[in-house]
């Protein structure tokens, strides 16, 4: 059950990753007109703001040319990733020796 319990964990932040994925590609693209893709978008822009609003805090745009590029997206799947497999590396030991 406790395994479980991890693979659902895993199937989550797998998930969440590829919906920053998604922001990052999106924001490259002006958004299309249209109520859905306005639905879509606010519903990747509410799900991760509050992640990568930790990270702009710290991270300062990268500026390229009169551009600044925003590298907080790469920095929260990083430690999104590597977080995940630590704890997830912890738990599963803690499991290994009940």
């Amino acid at each position: 059950m406790f395994l479980s319990i991890i693979g659902l964990l895993s199937t989550v932040v797998g998930l969440y990753t590829w919906i920053l994925i998604a922001r990052i590609i999106l924001s490259w693209f002006p958004l299309p007109s249209g109520p859905t893709a306005q639905k879509i978008w606010d519903f990747i822009f509410t799900m991760t703001e509050p992640f990568l609003s930790i990270f702009r805090r710290f991270i300062p745009p990268l500026m390229a040319g009169g551009v600044g590029i925003d590298l907080s997206p790469i920095f929260a799947i990083l430690t999104l990733t590597l977080g995940w497999d630590i704890i997830q590396s912890i738990l599963i030991s803690i499991v290994g020796s009940i």
